[in-house]
């Protein structure tokens, strides 16, 4: 399929092959408990601190109590809009700005979560299974420093690899994540590993368990 966003040749029959490909995908389950990663987040004059960011699970109403973490901040709920359109309701999937009292603009950053209030809690030990990509130049050594990514965080760490003392490029294994920062991050979550520097992508996996 070849497109032109020029001449804006094949845009149509762009859109039409995504939109088969949505009919087929399942709608995102909304069970469990309300976590957003926070990519933005700005005041508005008359409403307060709003945060906005696409709800990996749950859902969040108007009237919630909902916690920013780290640090633990909580507020309450205010409004809610998604896709420009003011909703009772904020769901898992769906891009959502979320309008919060008694939480100050200054105190927020992208990165952080909102939550239902006393579920999680944050660390920065993780235990993780880790593909090396196979275009990788050199072996990830145990407690190389890595810049680590997952939802809309980035932050410095190291990787301890459990079985040996390096990882070779193309292969996976376990391997323990120890971040400078406190993170929230659950079982199942995805995450991308790089070099300090230079910022090169070494690769990734999957987050299996909090430690501490």
């Amino acid at each position: 399929l070849q497109v032109s966003s020029k001449t804006g040749e094949g845009i149509e029959a762009l859109k039409a092959a995504l939109e088969k490909q949505l009919a087929g995908l399942k709608q995102r389950s909304e069970e469990g408990p309300f976590r957003m990663p926070v990519q933005r987040v700005f005041a508005k004059e008359g409403f307060g601190t709003v945060v906005t960011g696409v709800p990996i699970s749950g859902t969040l109403a108007i009237g919630d109590t909902v916690e920013i973490l780290p640090p633990g901040f909580t507020g309450r709920v205010k409004g809610l809009h998604a896709y420009k359109h003011k909703i009772a309701r904020a769901r898992a999937g769906h891009s959502t700005a979320v309008n919060v009292s008694g939480i100050e603009r200054h105190t927020v950053v992208r990165g952080m979560i909102a939550a239902t209030p006393g579920i999680f809690k944050p660390s920065r030990l993780f235990t993780a299974h880790l593909i090396h990509l196979s275009g990788a130049p050199y072996p990830l050594r145990h407690r190389a420093p890595v810049r680590f990514h997952s939802g809309t965080v980035e932050v410095m760490g190291k990787v301890l690899v459990l079985e040996g003392d390096q990882l070779l490029p193309g292969a996976e294994g376990f391997v323990q994540i120890q971040l400078e920062e406190p993170t929230l991050l659950c079982p199942g979550d995805r995450y991308i590993l790089r070099h300090q520097s230079p910022m090169e992508t070494l690769g990734g996996g999957q987050i299996l368990e909090r430690l501490r």
